[in-house]
């Protein structure tokens, strides 16, 4: 299926320096939510600050209006951006959508980017702060038996090795992952049945940018295939949250997560892979629910989270 039109300004790549990363950084961090929310009159956020280990992590949590004063489940969510960019403003329409067809609480996490928290920063972060919302759900008004985790592209890679982390250490009962073009493998160029990974190259993500992404976030990391990195690579997925995993049609990682989603079925993990034709890599920043496509994304989304 041919690109949607309305994706074709945003199907290419920014110019990087890569020979002055800390002048490419800056520019990425300066874009802002291209969308402007439907759902204001719906859904009401606050801004809250977690305190972790005399750190103060920054969180938004979205709730839909007419449930304010009620306990309902909750997604934390991960933002994308290559753990160097991004934030809880530039997903924050996202969030609005996902908690207007959720009908229930998203909470974004603004957690620290690289290069200047690199690998494994972000990862124990995002450990604790789930463990902290678990320590905090009546102040939170969720049900600690339906509290979810997903992400977007890097987020999906924060989403999923927390998954395992908790898998591991903490065991908190997290009921579900939502997986959105989610990054699992150092390598991106895992074969699949998708398409070859040369004609999904510059669809809203490149591999010289993925890789750009890569060098600021494990450095000089040389245990490339830790699974703490690659999840794909990890020796077992067994006993996982049951997950949704979301692929566009074209993008550099349709290949490796659906890798992942094939992985996970294999260690009897109850797992849902869906591709939407014509997107690229990005789409949710870029169109909003006035698009049927993207209106199917969530669509998606919340049947996987509501139903049991």
């Amino acid at each position: 299926m041919p690109i949607n039109p309305l994706l074709k300004p945003f199907a290419k790549d920014p110019v990087l320096s890569i020979n002055d990363p800390e002048h490419a950084i800056k520019n990425l961090r300066r874009e802002k939510d291209l969308l402007t929310p439907f759902y204001t009159q719906h859904i009401t956020f606050k801004d809250i600050k977690i305190e972790l280990n005399n750190k103060i992590i920054s969180a938004r949590v979205y709730t839909p209006k007419h449930l304010l004063t009620e306990e309902t489940e909750a997604l934390v969510f991960f933002h994308g951006g290559g753990f160097v960019k991004g934030s809880i403003e530039t997903h924050n329409t996202i969030c609005y959508n996902l908690s207007n067809f959720c009908n229930f609480r998203i909470i974004s996490i603004e957690y620290s980017l690289a290069p200047e928290h690199p690998y494994p920063y972000a990862i124990k972060e995002g450990l604790e702060v789930v463990k902290w919302i678990f320590k905090n759900t009546f102040e939170l008004k969720i049900n600690p038996k339906r509290i979810s985790i997903g992400g977007d592209s890097a987020g999906g890679n924060l989403a999923t090795v927390i998954s395992l982390m908790n898998r591991d250490g903490l065991k908190l009962p997290l009921y579900k992952q939502v997986l959105i073009y989610p990054v699992v493998s150092y390598s991106s160029t895992i074969v699949s049945t998708s398409l070859p990974f040369e004609k999904h190259n510059n669809y809203g993500l490149s591999k010289d940018m993925m890789n750009f992404f890569w060098k600021c976030y494990v450095g000089n990391y040389k245990e490339l295939d830790d699974y703490l990195i690659s999840p794909i690579q990890s020796k077992t997925l067994k006993d996982l949250p049951q997950a949704l995993i979301i692929t566009v049609e074209y993008d550099i990682l349709r290949n490796e997560a659906e890798s992942y989603a094939y992985r996970l079925r294999e260690y009897k993990n109850r797992t849902e892979l869906k591709c939407f034709k014509g997107l690229i890599h990005g789409s949710l920043n870029y169109l909003n629910v006035d698009v049927p496509e993207i209106k199917e994304v969530y669509k998606t989304i919340s049947e996987f989270l509501i139903n049991a």
